[in-house]
């Protein structure tokens, strides 16, 4: 796995392995870029409904920090591609399967999925993308 903020340049490593600049953030993904400020920008967002779900369930359970890091999350996603999808993980992967989309998630089963199933999945750690 390599870090994506090396030598090449970060933009151009997530286009090599992604294959295009579309990914899919799943929920945790979301709330901790949201958190640690991170520019997703770059990236052209493809958002399925079973995350924006998830996170209108959290906006209603969370409190103080956590709620509106959620709250920012879902105003972060009106300028994403938003499509149908299952539910929860499974959405996730139906909708990456079908549309050639990565996935960016901290969730190590997702990942664990997504490599099984043949999609490029990274992760985020102290703040960088990593593949």
């Amino acid at each position: 796995m390599e870090s994506c903020n090396k030598q090449k340049g970060w933009r151009e490593m997530e286009t090599d392995r992604f294959g295009s600049n579309r990914v899919i953030l799943d929920t945790n993904a979301l709330i901790y870029a949201v958190k640690n400020r991170l520019d997703f920008s770059e990236f052209k967002l493809v958002v399925p409904k079973a995350v924006i779900e998830e996170l209108l369930r959290l906006e209603e359970k969370l409190s103080g920090e956590e709620k509106t890091a959620v709250k920012v999350a879902l105003k972060l996603i009106e300028k994403a591609e938003v499509v149908e999808s299952g539910k929860g993980d499974e959405g996730i992967l139906e909708v990456a399967k079908k549309l050639g989309c990565g996935i960016i998630t901290n969730d190590r089963r997702l990942r664990r999925k997504a490599e099984k199933l043949g999609i490029a999945v990274g992760y985020i750690k102290l703040g960088k993308i990593v593949f």
